[in-house]
């Protein structure tokens, strides 16, 4: 898999500047306006942080992919390119495991 950057003509480059200059200025005004916030913010940030620290050591979110012999760890739950999955569905048709699936009623069976 490879990232394409996308290239922009020399207008849309500058009217890109200024759409960003003018949203960190708005970011700012707020940051300044709503002080009192700023700390649940803050804490909100940390916490989205900690999650994907989590995601990154348990391996959660992550399928095991198989390329001419290689194993590589795909991200289908936080991937921006990856629509929340539905990406993969499109390139990948999903077979079901037999062994997988009689596990599962054996255990359902069990479980009634």
């Amino acid at each position: 898999m490879q990232h394409r950057p996308v290239v922009l003509s020399q207008e849309a480059m500058v009217a890109k500047r200024l759409e960003d200059a003018k949203r960190r200025k708005e970011e700012r005004e707020y940051e300044l306006d709503h002080l009192m916030t700023a700390p649940f913010r803050d804490a909100g940030r940390a916490l989205g942080l900690l999650g994907k620290l989590r995601r990154g050591l348990t391996g959660e979110g992550f399928a095991p992919v198989f390329i001419k012999g290689v194993q590589y760890k795909l991200d289908i739950e936080g991937g921006y390119a990856l629509e929340n999955g539905q990406v993969l569905d499109r390139l990948v048709k999903i077979q079901p495991d037999p062994s997988l699936a009689r596990l599962q009623s054996e255990s359902q069976a069990k479980n009634a």
